[in-house]
Order: structure tokens, then C-alpha cells, then sequence
């Protein structure tokens, strides 16, 4: 069976969503403040990030910043938004190792931001080493069944379809990797269920 969590924001006032074993910021977090912080880094972590990419948004990004506080290195959620693994279309991450607290600083001038996503995931979290996260635009694998949860990661709408006649199983939640155990108490929607 393909496990297959999706991760799209619907805007809210208070727009982060805690999941099992993550966070999810999206703009509404990021706008007119100068830093978010998050302690889900305290075992380890990936940080994906993906942007609704025009040119103002990406000069907007560009000044979004997540800080390695091992390092004291900077990386934009732009740069990381069009990152992906060497060889394959999945979705580069910033992978941090025990990190108490991480910061997020926003550096443009009004404390603006565009629409975005992060979502940082403890390295506690099932399928950590495993899962796999696209964009639904650069989502190209191989047309083989998934032994390990797919995540599809947007700032912007997008469809899944499943060809009928299919004859693999689809589950697919508003959730991420993390958080798909179908037994969960807190567990996100079910968006599609295909047995």
C-alpha cells in the first residue's frame, strides 16, 4: 500500500500546525515578525521549504532565512525551495543534529513574506530516514509501489489523481510522513483511501 501524505496549508490567523512529530510554518507565521522559533529540533531534524515562485516572492524568500546554530549559517527558504536531491527529483533539506532551539529570522524591511512552506521534522519521526517529499510539479519516480510514505510538499493547490483500474492501494492525509498512522488519536484527514 502507498502511504501518500500531502502537506498544504489552508490559511488561517494562526497558521502553524503542530503534527505528531513536526511543525508546519507557512506565511501567515512569518509575516510581521522577526523570528520564529521551534524546539523540534532537539533529537535532529529536516527542514524543507517550499515558495510559490515568482520573481517578488523569490526576492521575498531570499530574505527568510533558517539559522544553523551549530554554524551560524544562514539559508534562505528560497534557495531551499528549488533545491532537490542530486540525481532525483526529490526534495532537498537542511538536516540539523540536536539543536535545542531553531531559529527562523524574516530580514525584509516590512516583515513581509510570500507564500511558503516550512515544515521541519524531528528526527524522531517514523520513516526519517526513509520517506520520500516532492513538489507536486517535480514529482518524477519510478511508476514502481513505494515501500515507504510519500510526501507531496506545496505553498500552491494541487491535484493527486490515482488512473482507475490501478490495482495499487492509495492512502493519502493532510499530513506529512509523520504523521499517517491510520490508529492515531490526533491523526489529520483522510483525503483519499483507494484499497
Amino acid at each position: 500500500m502507498l502511504f501518500l501524505p500531502l502537506l498544504h496549508l489552508v490559511h488561517h490567523t494562526d497558521a502553524s500546525i503542530r503534527l505528531q512529530h513536526s511543525i508546519l510554518y507557512d506565511e501567515v507565521d512569518l509575516t510581521g515578525v522577526g523570528q520564529v522559533t521551534t524546539d523540534v529540533c532537539i533529537a535532529g531534524c529536516k527542514v524543507y521549504a517550499t515558495l510559490d515562485l515568482t520573481p517578488e516572492n523569490k526576492e521575498i524568500a531570499d530574505n527568510i532565512v533558517i539559522v544553523n546554530p551549530a554554524t551560524r549559517t544562514e539559508t534562505s527558504v528560497f534557495t531551499m525551495s528549488i533545491l532537490t536531491l542530486p540525481n532525483s527529483s526529490k526534495k532537498q533539506y537542511l538536516e540539523l543534529a540536536n539543536t535545542p532551539t531553531l531559529t527562523i529570522l524574516n530580514k525584509n524591511a516590512n516583515r513581509e513574506s510570500a507564500p511558503l512552506a516550512l515544515w521541519i521534522v524531528s528526527a524522531n519521526s517514523p520513516y526519517f530516514r526513509t520517506a520520500e517529499v516532492y513538489e507536486p510539479l517535480n514529482l518524477n519516480r519510478p511508476k514502481a509501489v513505494a515501500s515507504t510514505p510519500i510526501t507531496i510538499l506545496s505553498a500552491s493547490r494541487f491535484t493527486v489523481k490515482v488512473p482507475k483500474g490501478d490495482a495499487n492501494a492509495v492512502y493519502a492525509r493532510a499530513a506529512g510522513y509523520d504523521a499517517i498512522d491510520r490508529n492515531a488519536a490526533n491523526n489529520c484527514y483522510a483525503v483519499l483511501d483507494k484499497e
